[in-house]
C-alpha cells in the first residue's frame, strides 16, 4: 500500500480547508493524517489503489476552489508530515459548500429553496436567523413586474434592479454592481477571463472587475464589479431568476463582498473590511508600536501575531508615511524589508516610490507633485510650456476634446497618477463624469487592445518640480502628438501604450535605484494597482529583473498600511 498526500497550498489562511481536513480525519476509515502549517493544507492516507481513488473523489467533491489557492498536488510520499490531531482556527463564515448548495440551490432538487437545510460539512445554516421569513418567489415576480425590488434579511437591505441603478445608489459614483444569475450566459454580457470565472465560483465569492461585451447595448458603463450569489438567499434567488430568463441584475447593498484584483499572477484583496469580514491574524515579529490605525482598520500585536479590528478613530498614519508603511508591510512575512522598494499608487496620501537600504534607512525617490485642480489652469500651463505648439494643433483638430479638457475637474486627484490618467482619457475623447469614471474608460479601452505593443508615451521626471515628480505636461504633449496622427480605432492602442510606457519607466527607475541603494525586491501597493492592465504591465516589466513582493495575506490599501505602521520608525505624540 502507498502513502498518498493531498496538498493544497494557499496564499493566506483558508479556515474552511482546515475544517475539511478535520472532517476527513474524523470520518474516514483509512489511517488519515492532516496538517495546516503555513497555509499548506495536507490530507495523507495509506490504502489500496481503489480506496485512494475513492478518497480522491470525495476530496474533489468537498474542496471548493479558494481564491487564495495557489496550487494543489496529489503525490506519493515516503513519510507523513501531518498528525492525527484536529486543526485549530477552523472558524469560517461560509454560507454553503459543494455538499449542500446543489440541494437547496438547484431548481431540479426536491429541496430547492430550503435555505435552512442543515449541512454536516459547512454548517452554513447557522449563518441565517432561525425565524427568517421571506417569500423568495414573490420577490422574483415583483422584480419582473416592477423591474426593481428591495428586501431585507439578516439586518441587511438589498435592492435588485433589471435596469442600471442611478449613481447615488451604487457603491461609488462610477462603478455599477452586478449580480450574475446565469453563469452560462456570462460571456454574452461581459468579457471575463478564465481566472476571473474561477474567482467568481470560488468559496469566497468575491467581486471582480470586468468590462461589458461590446456586442450588447444594455450595459453602458466602462467597467462593472460583478459577483455570483454569495449567500443562501441569493443563491436561491439567482437560480429562480435564471429559470425566468434573467442573466444578471444590478444591485445595491449595505455590505458588499470583498473586491479582489489579479496582480502578478495571483489574487489580492483590494481593501479589507473587518466590520463585515474578520481579518485573519498575521504572524509577525514584535513591532515598535502597540497599535496603528488606517482607514478605520486598527492593527495591534498580540502573542506573535498582528490582529485587526474596526475602529471609528482617526488615522495614526500621516500621509507622509503611507508608502513607507506599505513597504514595511511587504516585509512582514519574512521580518525584513531591507534592500527593497515600494511603488505606492493609492487612494490616500501621495503616489510615491520609496526605498529602504541595508541599514533600514528609507528615502523617497519620487513623490507626485500637485497639479492644478481645473482644466483651464492645466491648459494655461501647457500653453506656457514646450507643449504650446502641439496644444494649438490639438485644439484645432479636436475642439470637443479641448473643451472637455477645459472643463475637467481633478479635485482630490491633483497629486495622483490617476489624475494624469484622467487628463489622458479626456485627450483621447473618452467621456466621464469624474476622475474615477475617466480612469475606468481608459482602462476599458486598454483592455480591449488585443496586442502587447503600444505607442511609447513620454514619462519623465519634471525638471521644474520640487523633488522628483512625473512631468505630466510632457506626457500629455506626447499623447496629443500621437492623437494628431492616429484614427479613432487607434485609441485602444494609445490607452494600452500609456500604461505600458509608465510601467517601462518605473522599471527603469527601479534599475537606477538598484545601482544607488541595492534593490532585491519591489513591493506593489495601493488601489492604483486594481487597474489590471497597468498592474500586469508593471509586474511584467519589473518582474523580469526583480522579485515582485505582494503580501497576499493583507490587502493592497488598508490593513497593510495599518500593519506596516507598527514598524514605522517614527516617534508618536
Amino acid at each position: 500500500m502507498k502513502l498518498i498526500q493531498f496538498e493544497f497550498i494557499c496564499s493566506r489562511p483558508v479556515p474552511f480547508y482546515a475544517a475539511l481536513c478535520n472532517h476527513f480525519l474524523a470520518t474516514e476509515h483509512l489511517e488519515i493524517s492532516i496538517s495546516g502549517k503555513n497555509n499548506r493544507y495536507l490530507i495523507e492516507a495509506v490504502g489500496e489503489q481503489t480506496e485512494i481513488e475513492q478518497l480522491a473523489e470525495r476530496i474533489s467533491q468537498s474542496f471548493m476552489v479558494s481564491v487564495w489557492l495557489l496550487e494543489s498536488h496529489i503525490r506519493e510520499v515516503p513519510h507523513r508530515e501531518g498528525t492525527n490531531l484536529p486543526l485549530k482556527n477552523i472558524h469560517h463564515q461560509l454560507p454553503f459548500c459543494l455538499h449542500c448548495q446543489p440541494r437547496f440551490g438547484d431548481n431540479q432538487s426536491a429541496e430547492f429553496g430550503d435555505w435552512q437545510l442543515a449541512c454536516p460539512i459547512c454548517h452554513g445554516e447557522d449563518q441565517l436567523e432561525q425565524d427568517l421569513a421571506i417569500e423568495l418567489e414573490l420577490l422574483c415576480q415583483d422584480l419582473l413586474e416592477k423591474r426593481t425590488s428591495t428586501f431585507s434579511y439578516q439586518d441587511h437591505t438589498l435592492t435588485l434592479s433589471l435596469d442600471e441603478l442611478p449613481p447615488a445608489l451604487t457603491v461609488n459614483p462610477t462603478r455599477s454592481q452586478v449580480l450574475i444569475c446565469n453563469p452560462n450566459t456570462l460571456p454574452q454580457h461581459f468579457i471575463v477571463p478564465e481566472q476571473h470565472v474561477l474567482a467568481l465560483s470560488s468559496l469566497e465569492k468575491p467581486r471582480v472587475t470586468v468590462r461589458p461585451n461590446p456586442n450588447q447595448t444594455a450595459l453602458t458603463r466602462a467597467l462593472y464589479d460583478i459577483v455570483f450569489g454569495y449567500d443562501r438567499i441569493l443563491a436561491i434567488v439567482t437560480e429562480r431568476l435564471r429559470q425566468l430568463g434573467v442573466g444578471y441584475v444590478h444591485y445595491q447593498a449595505e455590505r458588499y463582498q470583498p473586491l479582489v484584483t489579479w496582480l502578478n499572477e495571483g489574487w489580492s484583496e483590494v481593501q479589507a473590511n473587518p466590520n463585515a469580514f474578520p481579518i485573519t491574524p498575521v504572524r509577525a515579529v514584535e513591532p515598535l508600536h502597540e497599535d496603528g490605525c488606517f482607514s478605520h482598520i486598527n492593527a495591534f500585536w498580540h502573542k506573535g501575531r498582528i490582529h485587526f479590528n474596526h475602529q471609528p478613530i482617526e488615522n495614526t498614519v500621516s500621509h507622509e508615511h503611507i508608502a513607507t508603511c506599505a513597504l514595511l508591510a511587504g516585509g512582514i512575512d519574512h521580518s525584513d524589508s531591507r534592500n527593497s522598494a515600494v511603488i505606492y499608487f493609492g487612494e490616500a496620501g501621495f503616489d510615491e516610490i520609496v526605498t529602504e537600504d541595508k541599514f533600514t534607512r528609507t528615502e523617497t525617490f519620487l513623490r507626485q507633485q500637485p497639479m492644478s485642480t481645473f482644466g483651464y489652469d492645466l491648459i494655461a500651463q501647457l500653453e506656457q510650456a514646450d507643449q504650446k505648439t502641439v496644444l494649438d494643433k490639438f485644439k484645432q483638430q479636436y475642439p470637443e476634446q479641448y473643451q472637455a479638457l477645459h472643463q475637467l475637474n481633478l479635485a482630490g486627484f491633483e497629486q495622483k497618477v490617476s489624475g494624469i490618467f484622467a487628463i489622458a482619457a479626456t485627450v483621447l475623447g473618452l467621456d466621464g463624469q469624474n476622475v474615477s469614471e475617466l480612469n475606468d474608460r481608459l482602462q476599458a479601452q486598454a483592455m480591449s487592445y488585443p496586442n502587447y505593443r503600444g505607442e511609447q508615451i513620454d514619462f519623465d521626471i519634471d525638471p521644474d518640480a520640487e523633488g522628483r515628480s512625473i512631468d505630466w505636461k510632457k506626457m500629455i504633449g506626447s499623447l496629443m502628438s500621437y492623437r494628431l496622427i492616429t484614427e479613432e480605432h487607434d485609441i485602444p492602442q494609445l490607452a494600452f501604450g500609456i500604461y505600458d510606457s509608465l510601467a517601462d519607466k518605473l522599471s527603469n527607475w527601479i534599475e537606477h535605484l538598484d545601482q544607488q541603494v541595492g534593490v532585491k525586491s519591489v513591493v506593489l501597493a495601493g488601489k492604483g494597482f486594481t487597474n489590471e492592465v497597468f498592474a500586469w504591465r508593471t509586474a511584467l516589466r519589473i518582474g523580469k529583473n526583480y522579485p515582485i513582493n505582494i503580501n497576499r495575506k493583507l490587502d493592497l490599501e488598508g490593513a497593510n498600511i495599518s500593519a506596516g505602521s507598527l514598524y514605522l520608525k517614527v516617534r508618536r505624540k
